[in-house]
Protein backbone atom coordinates (compact mmCIF):
# COMPACT_ATOMS: atom_id res chain seq x y z
CA UNK A 1 0.00 0.00 0.00
CA UNK A 2 1.11 3.67 -0.61
CA UNK A 3 0.57 7.12 0.85
CA UNK A 4 1.23 9.77 -0.93
CA UNK A 5 1.60 13.88 0.72
CA UNK A 6 0.33 16.34 -1.37
CA UNK A 7 3.74 18.70 0.30
CA UNK A 8 6.23 15.20 0.03
CA UNK A 9 7.55 14.21 -3.00
CA UNK A 10 8.09 11.02 -2.26
CA UNK A 11 5.62 8.23 -2.29
CA UNK A 12 5.54 6.24 1.03
CA UNK A 13 5.24 2.55 0.26
CA UNK A 14 4.40 0.21 2.78
CA UNK A 15 4.56 -3.18 2.46
CA UNK A 16 4.05 -6.45 4.45
CA UNK A 17 7.50 -7.87 4.09
CA UNK A 18 9.26 -4.82 6.39
CA UNK A 19 8.59 -2.52 8.41
CA UNK A 20 8.16 1.45 6.84
CA UNK A 21 10.22 4.33 8.95
CA UNK A 22 9.43 8.02 8.25
CA UNK A 23 11.23 10.31 10.50
CA UNK A 24 10.28 13.86 9.91
CA UNK A 25 12.92 16.51 12.01
CA UNK A 26 10.94 19.41 10.85
CA UNK A 27 8.27 20.26 13.26
CA UNK A 28 6.18 22.19 11.52
CA UNK A 29 5.61 19.91 8.54
CA UNK A 30 5.09 16.71 10.48
CA UNK A 31 2.34 18.86 12.26
CA UNK A 32 0.65 19.99 8.72
CA UNK A 33 1.02 16.05 7.75
CA UNK A 34 -0.40 14.48 11.03
CA UNK A 35 -3.25 16.60 10.88
CA UNK A 36 -3.71 15.57 7.45
CA UNK A 37 -3.60 11.68 8.44
CA UNK A 38 -5.86 12.83 11.10
CA UNK A 39 -8.56 14.21 8.55
CA UNK A 40 -8.14 11.20 6.04
CA UNK A 41 -8.83 8.77 8.79
CA UNK A 42 -11.73 10.59 10.08
CA UNK A 43 -12.92 10.95 6.44
CA UNK A 44 -12.81 14.63 5.81
CA UNK A 45 -11.18 16.28 2.88
CA UNK A 46 -7.17 15.69 2.78
CA UNK A 47 -4.34 15.89 1.02
CA UNK A 48 -3.26 12.61 1.98
CA UNK A 49 -4.36 9.77 -0.46
CA UNK A 50 -4.03 5.72 0.27
CA UNK A 51 -3.93 3.24 -2.74
CA UNK A 52 -3.34 0.04 -3.10
CA UNK A 53 -2.15 -1.86 -6.41
CA UNK A 54 -2.29 2.36 -7.42
CA UNK A 55 -5.86 2.60 -6.67
CA UNK A 56 -7.18 5.17 -4.39
CA UNK A 57 -8.89 3.63 -1.14
CA UNK A 58 -10.86 5.05 1.37
CA UNK A 59 -8.19 5.73 4.62
CA UNK A 60 -11.05 5.59 7.08
CA UNK A 61 -11.93 2.11 6.02
CA UNK A 62 -8.23 0.56 5.71
CA UNK A 63 -5.75 2.71 7.98
CA UNK A 64 -5.55 2.92 11.64
CA UNK A 65 -3.95 5.83 13.25
CA UNK A 66 -2.69 5.95 16.55
CA UNK A 67 -0.84 8.14 18.94
CA UNK A 68 -2.30 8.04 22.08
CA UNK A 69 -0.36 5.09 24.09
CA UNK A 70 -0.82 5.87 27.35
CA UNK A 71 -5.20 5.64 26.92
CA UNK A 72 -5.06 2.99 24.68
CA UNK A 73 -7.87 0.55 25.10
CA UNK A 74 -8.82 -2.33 23.00
CA UNK A 75 -12.91 -1.12 23.95
CA UNK A 76 -12.90 0.96 21.37
CA UNK A 77 -16.29 1.55 19.76
CA UNK A 78 -16.01 0.89 16.25
CA UNK A 79 -14.78 -2.47 17.63
CA UNK A 80 -17.59 -3.32 20.44
CA UNK A 81 -19.84 -2.62 17.40
CA UNK A 82 -18.64 -4.82 15.20
CA UNK A 83 -18.74 -7.82 17.97
CA UNK A 84 -22.23 -6.63 19.35
CA UNK A 85 -23.63 -7.06 15.88
CA UNK A 86 -21.64 -10.33 15.07
CA UNK A 87 -23.13 -12.11 18.63
CA UNK A 88 -26.71 -10.71 17.15
CA UNK A 89 -26.37 -12.67 13.55
CA UNK A 90 -24.81 -15.71 15.59
CA UNK A 91 -27.94 -15.45 17.91
CA UNK A 92 -30.07 -16.55 14.73
CA UNK A 93 -28.26 -19.44 13.13
CA UNK A 94 -29.46 -22.67 13.37
CA UNK A 95 -27.51 -23.34 16.55
CA UNK A 96 -28.91 -20.66 19.02
CA UNK A 97 -32.20 -19.59 17.37
CA UNK A 98 -34.33 -21.72 19.79
CA UNK A 99 -32.11 -20.88 22.44
CA UNK A 100 -32.37 -17.12 21.85
CA UNK A 101 -35.88 -17.51 20.89
CA UNK A 102 -36.49 -18.99 24.56
CA UNK A 103 -34.15 -16.15 26.04
CA UNK A 104 -36.51 -13.53 24.99
CA UNK A 105 -39.88 -15.32 25.98
CA UNK A 106 -38.43 -15.76 28.88
CA UNK A 107 -37.49 -11.99 29.70
CA UNK A 108 -41.12 -11.04 28.32
CA UNK A 109 -42.48 -13.48 31.15
CA UNK A 110 -40.10 -12.24 33.78
CA UNK A 111 -41.37 -8.66 32.85
CA UNK A 112 -45.06 -8.42 32.72
CA UNK A 113 -44.67 -10.42 36.23
CA UNK A 114 -43.37 -7.36 37.21
CA UNK A 115 -46.16 -5.32 36.07
CA UNK A 116 -48.65 -7.52 38.50
CA UNK A 117 -49.14 -3.93 40.93
CA UNK A 118 -49.10 -1.68 38.11
CA UNK A 119 -52.21 0.21 37.26
CA UNK A 120 -51.73 -0.30 33.70
CA UNK A 121 -50.56 -2.39 30.61
CA UNK A 122 -47.40 -2.42 29.39
CA UNK A 123 -45.28 -3.79 26.19
CA UNK A 124 -41.78 -4.98 25.34
CA UNK A 125 -41.56 -3.08 21.80
CA UNK A 126 -37.84 -3.47 22.03
CA UNK A 127 -37.20 -6.56 22.89
CA UNK A 128 -35.12 -8.68 20.59
CA UNK A 129 -31.68 -10.05 20.79
CA UNK A 130 -29.54 -7.29 19.88
CA UNK A 131 -31.19 -4.87 22.57
CA UNK A 132 -30.64 -7.77 25.41
CA UNK A 133 -26.39 -8.17 23.86
CA UNK A 134 -25.92 -4.80 24.04
CA UNK A 135 -27.71 -4.35 27.69
CA UNK A 136 -25.36 -6.82 28.90
CA UNK A 137 -22.41 -4.34 28.46
CA UNK A 138 -20.20 -6.62 26.31
CA UNK A 139 -16.82 -5.48 26.37
CA UNK A 140 -12.79 -6.98 25.40
CA UNK A 141 -11.01 -8.47 27.88
CA UNK A 142 -7.94 -6.07 28.05
CA UNK A 143 -5.64 -7.42 30.92
CA UNK A 144 -2.26 -7.28 28.68
CA UNK A 145 1.26 -6.91 30.69
CA UNK A 146 2.55 -4.67 28.13
CA UNK A 147 1.62 -1.71 25.54
CA UNK A 148 3.06 -4.00 22.63
CA UNK A 149 1.01 -7.11 23.27
CA UNK A 150 -2.03 -4.59 23.58
CA UNK A 151 -1.19 -2.86 19.99
CA UNK A 152 -0.97 -6.44 18.76
CA UNK A 153 -3.88 -7.53 20.01
CA UNK A 154 -5.74 -4.13 18.67
CA UNK A 155 -3.92 -4.71 15.06
CA UNK A 156 -5.47 -8.70 15.05
CA UNK A 157 -9.11 -7.01 16.17
CA UNK A 158 -8.90 -4.32 13.43
CA UNK A 159 -8.38 -6.23 10.62
CA UNK A 160 -10.88 -8.66 11.91
CA UNK A 161 -13.49 -6.73 12.63
CA UNK A 162 -13.11 -3.15 10.50
CA UNK A 163 -10.92 -4.54 7.76
CA UNK A 164 -7.81 -2.31 8.47
CA UNK A 165 -5.05 -3.15 6.74
CA UNK A 166 -2.01 -0.33 7.32
CA UNK A 167 -1.23 0.81 10.68
CA UNK A 168 0.29 4.11 11.30
CA UNK A 169 1.86 4.87 14.95
CA UNK A 170 3.10 8.28 15.91
CA UNK A 171 6.29 8.15 18.28
CA UNK A 172 5.69 4.63 19.20
CA UNK A 173 9.58 4.60 20.03
CA UNK A 174 9.40 7.04 22.84
CA UNK A 175 7.59 4.74 24.89
CA UNK A 176 8.45 1.02 23.88
CA UNK A 177 12.42 0.15 23.81
CA UNK A 178 14.19 -0.94 21.17
CA UNK A 179 14.41 -4.63 21.85
CA UNK A 180 10.54 -4.89 22.86
CA UNK A 181 9.79 -3.09 19.55
CA UNK A 182 12.34 -5.30 17.36
CA UNK A 183 10.00 -7.94 18.77
CA UNK A 184 6.88 -6.33 18.22
CA UNK A 185 7.51 -6.00 14.81
CA UNK A 186 8.90 -8.88 13.79
CA UNK A 187 5.81 -10.18 15.31
CA UNK A 188 3.84 -7.86 12.83
CA UNK A 189 5.41 -8.47 9.44
CA UNK A 190 5.13 -12.62 10.67
CA UNK A 191 1.31 -11.81 10.61
CA UNK A 192 1.43 -9.83 7.56
CA UNK A 193 0.65 -6.31 8.88
CA UNK A 194 1.88 -3.46 6.75
CA UNK A 195 3.05 -0.61 9.74
CA UNK A 196 4.41 2.95 9.13
CA UNK A 197 6.33 4.12 12.02
CA UNK A 198 6.34 8.15 12.40
CA UNK A 199 8.70 9.82 14.47
CA UNK A 200 9.95 13.26 14.91
CA UNK A 201 13.99 12.04 15.30
CA UNK A 202 16.10 9.38 14.18
CA UNK A 203 16.11 6.44 16.34
CA UNK A 204 18.48 3.38 15.38
CA UNK A 205 17.07 1.15 13.16
CA UNK A 206 15.28 -1.87 13.20
CA UNK A 207 16.73 -4.93 11.50
CA UNK A 208 13.13 -5.07 9.24
CA UNK A 209 13.04 -1.74 8.70
CA UNK A 210 13.16 0.47 5.76
CA UNK A 211 13.47 4.12 6.30
CA UNK A 212 12.47 7.54 4.86
CA UNK A 213 14.27 10.93 6.86
CA UNK A 214 12.67 14.44 5.93
CA UNK A 215 15.50 17.05 7.42
CA UNK A 216 14.72 20.04 9.01
CA UNK A 217 15.23 21.37 5.40
CA UNK A 218 12.70 19.12 3.84
CA UNK A 219 15.71 17.66 1.94
CA UNK A 220 14.75 13.69 1.81
CA UNK A 221 17.20 11.20 2.92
Amino acid sequence: MKIAYKELEQVINVDKYSITGLVIENPRFMYRMLQELKKAVEGLDSDIVVSDNEVPVTASKTLSYITDFVGFTLNQKTLISKIVNELDQKSKNELYYEKSHQLLEDIEIYIESLTDDLCCEIMCEKLNMLSVIKASGVGIVDDYDTLEERLLAYMDLAREYEGKQLYVFVNLRSVISYAELQLMMDTAITREYRVLLIDNMDYPKLTCEKRIIIDNDLCII
